[in-house]
């Protein structure tokens, strides 16, 4: 789990986040038990909502205290080629200028050319440091 989950410091969306992406990255090198042995964990790309290519670095919740009524980390086949990893997380609510929001925020993406089974288990280690 990430340590500022586990330390219980009333983490923001954009703590989590940036030690998802983080924790991620380090990973990336090699970790044991992945499908086909030890190998490099994200063989293609695994970047969060605070990198400018996937989102609104500025967006105004990634300042609210995290608070995701539950987290999804799942894998989907490509439309061309690969497999992505979705992380998303489900608030309760949060509200922007007085309107009330319900839907899902996407925490980050990632990519890979290993398979179906690589995939599940980079969203697994996911779900794992999100506690999920």
């Amino acid at each position: 789990m990430l340590d500022c989950l586990k330390e219980k410091e009333d983490p923001t969306y954009r703590t989590v986040i940036e030690e998802l992406g983080k924790r991620m990255n380090e990973m990336g090198n090699h970790v044991a038990g992945a499908p086909g042995g030890e190998e490099k964990l994200v063989d293609e790309y695994f970047t969060t909502v605070l990198s400018s290519a996937l989102g609104n670095t500025n967006a105004a919740w990634l300042d609210l205290k995290w608070t995701p009524k539950f987290v999804a980390c799942f894998a989907v086949t490509g439309g061309s080629e690969g497999h992505y990893i979705h992380v998303d997380a489900y608030p309760s609510r949060y509200t922007f200028g007085g309107v009330a929001e319900e839907k899902p925020i996407h925490l980050a993406l990632g990519k890979t050319f290993k398979g179906w089974e690589h995939a599940w288990h980079i969203a697994r280690i996911c779900a794992e440091q999100l506690g999920a």
